[in-house]
C-alpha cells in the first residue's frame, strides 16, 4: 500500500475512534465541576423556609466556622419575570490548611438516604440562593441538598487547601414570604441583590459547620409576569 494511502487510512481510523469514544463515553467532565441542573428531584429539596440543613444540637454558636469560601460567580441573566427559572454558578474554596471532604452527589438514593435508616456515616450540604430584603430579611429563592458517603464511590469530593470547585444549580424566582412577593410585584420592575449560601454537615460523627455566605452579590431585575 502506498505511503500516502496508509497515512490517509490511519487518520480516518483515528478520527472514527475518537468520535466513538466521545459518543460512547461523552465529553470528558471536569472533576471539579458539579452540575445540579442535570438532576432534578423533589426529594433533593429541603423545606424552603429552612433553607437547608437543620440546626445542630447546641445552636449555631457551637458550630465551627465554615471551612469554605463561597463566591456567587454569575446568574444566567440580569432581567427576569417573576416565576422564571434562574441558573446560577458558585465556586467553593477550601480556606483551611487541611484537605476537606464535601458531598458530591445530588441523588440521596445513591447514598442510601431515601430509606428508613441512614448509613452510619454520611455527608450532607445545602446550597442556597438568597435574596436580600431590608424589611423581611433573607428570602430563599432556591435550595439544593448534596449528599455523599464513604461507602459510595464518587459521592465525595476531596478539596485540597486553596483548591476551588464549581457548582451550577437552578431554581425559580419565588420568595419565602408571600408579603415580599406582593411588594416586589407592586414595584415592578424591582432590583434585587442575591447571595449564595453553603452549609456543610452530615450524620453521626461528621463535623457540623456554620453557613458560609458569599461576600459578593449579584443584581437582578424582576418584573411581573405580564410586564414587558
Amino acid at each position: 500500500m502506498p505511503a500516502l494511502l496508509m497515512i490517509g487510512v490511519l487518520v480516518v481510523t483515528l478520527a472514527v475512534t475518537n468520535h466513538q469514544k466521545r459518543t460512547n463515553n461523552g465529553p470528558r467532565q471536569d472533576p471539579n465541576f458539579l452540575d445540579l441542573t442535570a438532576y432534578e428531584s423533589a426529594e433533593d429539596r429541603p423545606p424552603r423556609t429552612g433553607g437547608g440543613l437543620a440546626s445542630s444540637v447546641g445552636g449555631a454558636d457551637s458550630l465551627k466556622s465554615a471551612p469554605l469560601k463561597i463566591t456567587l460567580q454569575a446568574l444566567d441573566k440580569r432581567n427576569y419575570h417573576f416565576g422564571d427559572q434562574v441558573t446560577y454558578e458558585v465556586t467553593l474554596e477550601n480556606i483551611t490548611t487541611s484537605v476537606l471532604t464535601i458531598p458530591w452527589s445530588p441523588d440521596p438514593s445513591k447514598v442510601g438516604l431515601d430509606g428508613p435508616v441512614n448509613p452510619p456515616v454520611y455527608f450532607e450540604a445545602s446550597l442556597s440562593l438568597v435574596a436580600e430584603d431590608e424589611t423581611a430579611g433573607p428570602q430563599f429563592i432556591d435550595s439544593h441538598r448534596i449528599f455523599g458517603a464513604p461507602s459510595v464511590p464518587g459521592s465525595l469530593k476531596i478539596v485540597r487547601p486553596r483548591e476551588k470547585v464549581r457548582i451550577r444549580a437552578a431554581g425559580s424566582w419565588q420568595f419565602t414570604d408571600s408579603s415580599v412577593a406582593r411588594r416586589v410585584l407592586a414595584k415592578s420592575p424591582f432590583t434585587v441583590k442575591v447571595r449564595a449560601n453553603f452549609r456543610l454537615g452530615g450524620g453521626s460523627s461528621i463535623q457540623q459547620y456554620k453557613t458560609a455566605i458569599s461576600s459578593n452579590s449579584q443584581t437582578a431585575v424582576l418584573r411581573k409576569p405580564d410586564d414587558n
